[in-house]
């Protein structure tokens, strides 16, 4: 009979929570949320991502049926820099709406920024399925403790690779990612219809002064922008991602900032031995 009592409450729990308008369904800005809220629930909350990841988050349209779902939770996770926030607000007539900021100062991939990411969803998630909150927190504590851990991989390849101090030019939102690698970064730019003659030529300017051993490119603002000057100037070139699921084997933030990583220090080996 306890067992059947039991039951029942956990069928009223969930009616409950139905009722509050929560599903097992978030619905999110990026694959940056999307991956953490994957990550640390493995599989109980399922997640619906409205940018896909190769793409610049300022460019996608809205869809009906993520605004419906939206409607009904009564809440969106966003980092709050998405112009289309405000078109959302507008079309959803839930009066307890919120939209969840997860906001940091910088590149989302620097590995304090991604622990602090995961720390503000992971405490939000457990503020709304608190059925899962053992299990949540246990999982964050141990995803953390796998940043970190590339983290010191990524720092101890900088010293044996001798990277730090290396100059490039870079797309301008990587600058500070790359800058965690320990290059100099001379110059960024921003997308290729952004770049004016002016900028193309203070741009050329710069390399021929200061000598760079590279060009990066990101790839959710244009893979190939900075291939202007390494045609022109003979300079290794690679294209690296902002987010996760963009590239293959980038299934989280960290793995994303490992492949990054890997891409770049592959490129100027390759790069060396051919020149």
């Amino acid at each position: 009979m306890g067992y059947f009592i039991l039951k029942f409450r956990k069928f009223l729990f969930f009616v409950f929570l139905s009722n509050l308008g929560f599903t097992n369904t978030v619905v999110c800005t990026t694959s940056i949320i999307s991956s953490v809220i994957k990550d640390i629930s493995e599989g109980k909350i399922k997640v619906r991502t409205i940018v896909p990841p190769g793409i610049c988050p300022g460019h996608v349209d809205i869809k009906v049926n993520d605004l419906k779902l939206i409607e009904k939770n009564g809440f969106l996770f966003a980092h709050g820099f998405e112009p289309y926030l405000e078109k959302i607000k507008n079309n959803i007539r839930n009066p307890k709406f919120e939209i969840i900021l997860i906001e940091t100062k910088g590149n989302s991939l620097i590995p304090e920024n991604q622990i602090l990411i995961y720390n503000k969803i992971g405490g939000k998630l457990v503020e709304i399925y608190p059925e899962y909150r053992e299990f949540i927190l246990k999982n964050l504590e141990k995803k953390i403790e796998q940043i970190k851990k590339i983290d010191d991989e990524i720092k101890k390849m900088v010293m044996i690779k001798r990277l730090k101090g290396k100059k490039v030019i870079c797309n301008n939102h990587i600058k500070d990612l790359v800058e965690h690698f320990g290059f100099e970064v001379v110059d960024v730019y921003g997308r290729k219809e952004d770049l004016t003659p002016l900028k193309i030529k203070e741009l050329i300017g710069k390399i021929k002064i200061e000598g760079i051993d590279l060009v990066i490119d990101n790839l959710q603002s244009g893979k190939d922008t900075g291939k202007i000057f390494t045609n022109e100037f003979k300079i290794p070139h690679v294209v690296i991602s902002n987010f996760p699921l963009a590239l293959p084997n980038t299934e989280t933030m960290r793995e994303t900032l490992y492949k990054n990583f890997l891409i770049i220090i592959n490129t100027l080996e390759k790069w060396k031995k051919l020149n």
